[in-house]
C-alpha cells in the first residue's frame, strides 16, 4: 500500500490507523461492529450473511462481473466510480483538476468533461500552451485497470509507428491510475455519413490489411472475444445466452423474449449456419495468415471528422480477428443505421479486399451474417446483467432514473435485429 502510494498526502492520502487487517470472517464483522461505521463495502456477499453484521450499516456490494445475486447487501454496483458517486456525490470540475493534475502531471489550465464511450470516461485536458489532451479513464477490470488500457495504448503506438496517422497519438499512461493521456482530436461526430465517409472508412481497413501483412509479425495477441472459427461464434452466444438466463433479477419482459421469441429462432438456425460455414474453419481456427489486425469496435460511432477527415478512435479491443468479424459487426452495429445502398458499398469493397487471399471469404460471410445478429441482440440486452445499465449511464452522464428506459429500448431492438435475421438466407422460418 505504501508503494503504490495509498497514505501519500498527494495521492490516496489515507491514514494507517484507519488500515485494518482481520484474520477471520468473524473478527472482520466484529471490527466493523466495533467502528460505528455508516456504511461498509465489500466483494463477497458473505460478509453481510455473517452473522452479528451491524443491522445499522448500509450494505454496498462491489460486483463488477454481475455473479452475485446481492440479496444480503442494501445496494450493489459494478464499479468504484459509482459507488464513490453514491456515496460522495458528483465531483465539481475544481476537485476533478486536483485530483488530475496529481494523478497526470499535466499543467491543467481547465477540465472538459466529454461524454464517455461505453464504461469508459473522457475529459478533456486544455492548457495554456495550447496543448489540449484527451484524458481517458477506463473502468476497472478483473482487479486491475491495465488491460484494456494497455491493449489500445500499445494498438495505437503500433499504428501510427506504422503509418497509420488518422488515430489518436498516445501521449502517457498510468496502469496504476487506470488512465491514457492522447492527442485531442478537434471535429465532430458523424451523423448520416456520406459516401466519402465510406470511401475513407474502406480505405483505413486497406491500410490496416497492409499493415497485417506487412508488420503484422511485430503484434501479439487475439482481439477481444475474436471468432476465429463457426463453432467459437455459435460458443460465444450461447455463453451469453445463459448470461441472460441466469439473470435472477431478470425481467419478466425479457423471460418471455428470450424464451418465445429468441430461443426458436437460435435453435432452429444456429444449425444452418454452422452446416453453410466453410469447412476449413468450421470447427478449426481460420488461419493466421488469413486474419486481420482490427480494432474490433470500428465504426462511425467511433469516428470524428476534423477538415474532412476522418479519425478513428476506440482500440481498446485491437487484435488479431477473422476479417468476417469486422465485416459483418460494422453491417449491424446499432450504434449507426446504412442504406441498403451503403451496406452494399462495404460488403463488396470488403469481399474485393479479402477474397484476394480468401477463397472462401464469400461463403463464410453469407453463414455468418445470421449468427452476428443473434450475437448482437445479445449484447444489446447486456442492459439487463446487473450493474451494466447503470454503469452506461454513468459513463455518459446519463439520469440514473433512465434504467429502465433504457432497458426497454434495448429490447424493442433486440426484437427489431430478430425480425432481420429471420429475414436473412439460413435463420429459421418465421415464428
Amino acid at each position: 500500500m505504501e508503494s503504490k502510494g495509498f497514505f501519500d498526502k498527494a495521492s490516496l492520502g489515507l491514514e494507517k490507523d484507519n488500515v485494518f487487517y482481520c484474520a477471520t470472517r468473524e473478527e472482520k464483522v466484529a471490527r466493523i461492529a466495533g467502528l460505528d461505521l455508516d456504511c461498509f463495502v465489500d466483494d463477497l456477499p458473505e460478509v453481510f450473511a455473517e452473522k452479528g453484521f451491524p443491522a445499522s450499516v448500509e450494505k454496498i456490494l462491489f460486483d463488477e462481473h454481475g455473479s452475485h445475486d446481492g440479496s444480503c447487501a442494501q445496494l450493489s454496483f459494478n464499479s468504484w466510480q459509482a459507488i464513490a458517486e453514491h456515496l460522495l456525490g458528483q465531483t465539481d470540475e475544481e476537485e476533478n483538476c486536483r485530483v488530475i493534475k496529481c494523478m497526470t502531471g499535466f499543467p491543467i489550465d481547465a477540465i472538459e468533461p466529454v461524454s464517455g464511450r461505453g464504461n469508459s470516461r473522457i475529459f478533456k485536458l486544455s492548457a495554456q500552451q495550447g496543448n489540449d489532451c484527451a484524458l481517458k479513464l477506463y473502468p476497472l477490470q478483473g482487479g486491475s485497470k491495465g488491460s484494456r488500457l494497455k491493449n489500445e495504448f500499445d494498438a495505437l503506438l503500433f499504428l501510427r509507428q506504422n503509418g497509420i496517422l488518422n488515430v489518436p497519438e498516445p501521449l502517457g499512461r498510468n496502469d496504476d491510475y487506470g488512465y491514457g493521456l492522447y492527442s485531442w482530436i478537434d471535429g465532430d461526430g458523424l451523423g448520416t455519413p456520406a459516401h466519402d465517409d465510406f470511401s475513407q472508412a474502406i480505405r483505413f481497413i486497406r491500410s490496416l490489411y497492409r499493415v497485417s501483412r506487412d508488420f503484422g509479425v511485430k503484434y501479439a495477441g487475439l482481439a477481444t472475444e475474436a471468432c476465429l472459427s463457426g463453432s467459437e461464434l455459435i460458443s460465444q452466444i450461447e455463453r451469453r445466452l445463459q448470461r441472460l438466463r441466469d439473470v435472477r433479477s431478470g425481467s419478466r419482459a425479457l423471460s418471455e423474449f428470450l424464451h418465445d421469441e429468441f430461443l426458436p429462432v437460435w435453435d432452429s438456425g444456429k444449425g444452418q449456419c454452422l452446416t453453410a460455414w466453410p469447412e476449413r474453419s468450421r470447427y478449426q481456427e481460420l488461419n493466421s495468415e488469413l486474419r486481420i489486425l482490427s480494432p474490433s469496435d470500428f465504426g462511425f460511432h467511433n469516428a470524428i471528422k476534423s477538415k474532412g477527415q476522418l479519425y478513428f478512435l476506440d482500440f481498446e479491443y485491437f487484435g488479431w480477428d477473422d476479417p468476417v468479424k469486422l465485416t459483418a459487426d460494422f453491417l449491424w452495429h446499432p450504434a449507426f443505421e446504412l442504406s441498403q445502398d451503403l451496406s452494399g458499398m462495404w460488403r463488396e469493397a470488403m469481399t474485393r479486399l479479402f477474397e484476394t487471399n480468401d477463397d472462401d471469404f464469400s461463403a463464410r460471410l453469407d453463414a455468418a451474417m445470421p449468427l452476428y445478429g443473434m450475437r448482437w441482440i445479445m449484447i444489446l440486452l447486456n442492459e439487463f446483467l446487473p450493474g451494466v445499465a447503470r454503469k452506461r449511464l454513468v459513463a455518459t452522464g446519463a439520469d440514473m432514473r433512465e434504467e429502465e428506459l433504457l432497458r426497454s429500448r434495448q429490447l424493442e431492438k433486440a426484437r427489431e435485429y430478430l425480425s432481420l435475421v429471420k429475414a436473412l438466407k439460413y435463420s429459421a422460418p418465421t415464428v
